[in-house]
């Protein structure tokens, strides 16, 4: 048997298993709605395909942001806000040194109050100390916003010591980090939470989830979201077979655990 074939057998399964393992809705801790999908991902295309994934809520930042707030005036419930501080692709290598990347975003705060954090951004840990980024820290911390960054282990923890009290989202767990460095990580920091967008792969493993990944999520249950990452175009029509793979790990999670990473941990970054 293939292996696509395999994830779709799981998912099929976890569809067919007794109401005690049903998960509920699924959330998704990292969605991109950018400049680049608008041709080929019109709005409501966009809100189709996450009907057709079964993407019932989802953290949506855009570069620039306007594609965040076209799909949150469509489907206020389930889109839900993040402003990333890109005017465009180019801002992604220097944004924390531009000042003007500042002014944009504070004029963005200011003119909408939707936004429930900043990010998803990139940056390393000698990005954290610059003024550009210390503003964004205040920011989040004076208006109750999460932080949503890309970076490694180095670069987490140094963002964690610059912004106690902020909550902040790990993407794709330290894309790029073995796992015993994201476990260490998250028992060092135990306010940070991580999605698991481009984890999947290494989660899965052959017709079940791999020994070591399984035990780290449910070590960590509270701190994992399912999470898809439509980074570029072909990633749009690609969800329905992402979260596929998304049902086919919570099927060889406990009830418990899998319902956190569908949604409770979603639910629990906003209400903190």
């Amino acid at each position: 048997m293939s292996r696509s074939n395999r994830l779709l057998l799981l998912a099929t399964l976890l569809i067919a298993m007794p109401a005690a393992h049903a998960v509920g809705p699924l959330h998704d801790g990292h969605i991109h709605y950018s400049a680049n999908a608008h041709d080929s991902v019109p709005p409501e295309r966009a809100l189709a395909l996450l009907d057709a994934a079964g993407i019932t809520r989802a953290l949506v930042s855009s570069t620039p942001d306007d594609g965040t707030l076209a799909l949150y005036r469509l489907a206020p419930e389930r889109v839900v806000p993040v402003l990333r501080p890109y005017r465009d692709r180019e801002d992604m290598a220097a944004w924390h040194r531009d000042p003007e990347v500042v002014a944009y975003v504070e004029a963005r705060l200011a003119a909408s109050d939707v936004y429930r954090g900043l990010g998803e951004f990139h940056l390393d840990a000698a990005d954290v100390g610059s003024p550009e980024m210390a503003r964004l820290i205040a920011l989040a911390r004076e208006r109750g916003l999460f932080l949503h960054a890309h970076t490694d282990g180095p670069g987490i923890e140094a963002l964690a010591a610059a912004a106690p009290g902020v909550r902040i989202l790990w993407a794709h767990a330290g894309l790029g980090e073995p796992l015993p460095t994201v476990d260490a990580v998250l028992s060092r920091q135990p306010g940070l939470m991580a999605d698991l967008s481009y984890r999947y792969g290494n989660i899965l493993d052959g017709d079940g989830l791999d020994a070591a990944w399984r035990e780290v999520l449910i070590r960590h249950a509270d701190r994992f979201l399912m999470a898809s990452d439509t980074w570029t175009p072909p990633r749009w029509p690609a969800l329905p077979s992402i979260t596929t793979r998304a049902r086919a790990i919570l099927a060889g999670l406990p009830a418990d655990v899998a319902a956190r990473l569908a949604h409770d941990n979603f639910e629990a970054l906003l209400a903190r």
